[in-house]
């Protein structure tokens, strides 16, 4: 626990503090950890909302103008570029540490500004973005990968059943779940489903988790779900992983539960078979491992070591232009394009692009229902082409590493 000295002012910036998804959930957990271990975090954003609610309910500080914050933090922490560009020119001369939780999302290209000390990326894959692609040194990017916090999952009350009878669809896509709805309903499982994917958001789901035998879910939801107990398959729209087993954790772990270890095709029969590797003792073992490598506590240490890093290397001289940079904050804060959007262009482009994203996932998901329905055997070949070709463009374009 921090003390005295070593104490950080930390300021957590992201686009939006409302429903949590992948960003909010870390900016929260960090913010609440960070607290814990005796730290002082601020957490700054735009849009406020339940997120924001739940960290005001912990006594942490939460803006939606920087203008409000007098005293200068010792580091910033953020992610998307809009927010972190506003912290720099509010603190001219506080070291920045920026996080890529995706691959070609706009909002997350990195700065490449003297205040950015070090970026992390959350896996392999955006570790290659950031090195390979953009041209940020290798030194200064690290892998932290997503963590979860173990405080937010209940105990299991019951070991898992010899066959599983509850399985859950925890998902930010639409287009597997007539398929695995499908293959539970052949294996007598019960199937519910929870995520943005299918519209069912809730503010809470990690104490749900342990109420079911079978997940399948991709990133951050899967680890979720690992953590709470639960047999996992680790499949969305973009692909299929399998059943998650002590042998590919650590696979599945360094791609974050995402988009490269998507490798197989979703299709019945291939559902089929991973739910058929249902093993209760597998599944705890795995459960076992999760809660050692996933936990945030591990986490917290090495954003602690970075924070701390950072700062004690940082030098900035006064910048001549202090004042101006200083009066340039609340233009930034009426321009800058930020979530969810104001009147620049490309907002609405990408707003309406993601519509259509979201037709195309609906319509062949209604193609795959009616299909199970009317025959009952696997996807035809046309059909399988028709959904490789719509899951190859959300997955080239808009969709997220993890």
């Amino acid at each position: 626990m921090a003390r005295g000295a070593d104490r950080l002012r930390i300021l957590f910036t992201n686009h939006q503090l409302g429903e949590t998804g992948g960003t909010e959930a870390n900016v929260r957990d960090w913010a609440i950890g960070m607290q814990r271990r005796g730290h002082r975090p601020i957490v700054y954003a735009p849009v406020l909302g339940r997120t924001a609610e739940t960290l005001t309910e912990r006594s942490i500080p939460v803006v939606d103008d920087l203008a409000a914050v007098a005293e200068p933090p010792d580091v910033i922490h953020g992610t998307h570029a809009p927010t972190i560009l506003e912290a720099i020119v509010r603190f001219p001369r506080t070291p920045v540490v920026q996080t890529c939780q995706s691959v070609g999302y706009t909002m997350s290209i990195p700065l490449s500004l003297p205040q950015i000390r070090r970026h992390l990326a959350v896996d392999e894959a955006t570790r290659d973005y950031l090195v390979v692609e953009l041209g940020i040194p290798a030194d200064d990017v690290e892998i932290v990968g997503n963590a979860v916090d173990l405080r937010r999952i209940p105990a299991r009350a019951r070991p898992l059943p010899a066959t599983p009878r509850r399985a859950l669809v925890f998902t930010k896509t639409q287009s597997q779940v007539p398929l695995v709805e499908e293959a539970c309903r052949r294996a007598g499982i019960a199937v519910d489903t929870l995520g943005r994917g299918v519209g069912r958001v809730v503010a809470d789901p990690e104490p749900r988790l342990v109420g079911y035998d079978l997940v399948f879910a991709t990133a951050r939801s899967a680890m979720e779900a690992i953590v709470a107990g639960a047999a996992t398959i680790v499949v969305d729209g973009r692909g299929l992983a399998g059943m998650a087993t002590r042998g590919n954790f650590p696979h599945f772990r360094r791609h974050n539960f995402g988009l490269r270890c998507l490798v197989h095709e979703v299709a019945l029969d291939a559902i089929t078979r991973e739910i058929a590797r249902y093993d209760v003792a597998e599944a705890a073992a795995v459960t076992a491992m999760a809660r050692v490598e996933l936990d945030a506590e591990r986490q917290l240490d090495r954003l602690e070591v970075i924070h701390r890093t950072v700062v004690d290397a940082f030098v900035c001289e006064e910048p001549a232009e202090a004042r101006l940079l200083a009066a340039l904050v609340p233009v930034l804060h009426t321009w800058l394009p930020r979530f969810p959007g104001t009147a620049w262009p490309w907002q609405f482009e990408k707003a309406a692009m993601l519509e259509r994203i979201k037709q195309l996932e609906t319509a062949l998901a209604r193609e795959r229902a009616e299909t199970v329905a009317a025959t009952r055997p696997a996807v035809t070949s046309k059909r399988r082409t028709f959904a490789r070709r719509i899951l190859a463009a959300l997955a080239g374009r808009f969709e997220a590493a993890g």
